[in-house]
């Protein structure tokens, strides 16, 4: 029996991050760094574990994941 479900045209285009996706992730971004230092020291002072990736990038990721949460709405 052949499997057609791997021959389904997509339904979905994959669109890029346009404007308005950066134009809120910027200002997000920069809200995130100072929060994602404060963690980290807090981290350091109260001997837990530190984010592994680091300040930036843990601002980053969670930027993104707040910029995400805006636009879908």
């Amino acid at each position: 029996m052949a499997d057609i479900t791997s021959q389904l045209p997509s339904t979905r285009q994959s669109r890029g991050r346009g404007p308005e996706y950066w134009a809120y992730f910027a200002p997000v971004f920069v809200l995130s760094v100072p929060l994602a230092a404060m963690r980290a020291a807090r981290a350091v002072v109260t001997s837990e574990a530190a984010p592994r990736q680091g300040v930036l990038r843990d601002a980053w990721s969670r930027a993104h994941e707040v910029t995400a949460t805006i636009c879908s709405v």
